[in-house]
């Protein structure tokens, strides 16, 4: 499970990975895609 938290109290969301990773999964392929669109500009 991955966690972010603004405040404890009431900002905050839990990410439960799912089987091969899921939201793992899905944001490393998102910084690298970020990545490849940065090299275009």
């Amino acid at each position: 499970m991955s966690c972010y938290i603004e405040d404890r109290q009431e900002k905050h969301i839990h990410f439960v990975d799912g089987t091969e990773g899921g939201y793992t999964s899905a944001a490393i392929m998102f910084k690298e895609k970020m990545k490849k669109f940065q090299l275009r500009r």
